[in-house]
């Protein structure tokens, strides 16, 4: 099996929840619908018998890491912590936003061999705290909310052109036409 078809078969086993965070409409989606939209483009193209570019094979093959990282955890939270309930699921979606934003930073940071290693502290200590939020269904206000903004901004790589991952596939979404 290669990499485009396991894709094919990892999201055929996923397809529920997918399905059900589309029809439901929830912000979550914003984390993976182009990613989602590129990977079945190109698996189509490499279905359809063409030959992607060595760029098209590295796009893939780094969004469908991304892509099921990030289901990976959606469908912990939303099995596991929340008992499929996907009311409480959506009471907590900006906290799994922001856990798979440090992710996409972390991920970065490691990629540039960052040495900021505060940065990486404060981000991995924060993603546990929020985790530990949602496991143990702890309410939440807005200013919490707010001060996790806070902490993610001052740990964002300044001196690099660090973009997070569904927006560069939000971007070539856009250039071709997706």
């Amino acid at each position: 099996m290669n990499i485009y078809e396991d894709y094919k078969n990892y999201s055929l086993d996923n397809a529920e929840l997918i399905n059900k965070l589309k029809s439901s409409n929830s912000k979550i989606m914003i984390m993976i619908e182009d990613v989602i939209k590129l990977l079945d483009y190109l698996a189509l193209k490499v279905s359809d018998g063409a030959n992607l570019s060595k760029e098209e094979d590295e796009i893939f093959d780094i969004g469908y890491g991304y892509y099921s990282n990030t289901i990976h955890s959606l469908s912990t939270y939303y099995n596991d912590y929340f008992n499929k309930d996907l009311f409480i699921f959506e009471y907590y979606v900006e906290i799994m936003i922001d856990i798979i934003y440090i992710d996409d930073i972390l991920g970065y940071l490691d990629s540039i061999e960052s040495k900021n290693t505060s940065s990486i502290i404060k981000l991995n200590n924060l993603s546990k705290e929020l985790d530990d939020i949602m496991l143990k269904k702890s309410k939440l206000d807005k200013a919490y909310l707010t001060k996790i903004g806070y902490i993610i901004e001052e740990c964002l790589p300044t001196k690099n052109d660090y973009q997070p991952a569904h927006i560069i596939f939000q971007m070539m979404c856009e250039e071709l036409h997706l």
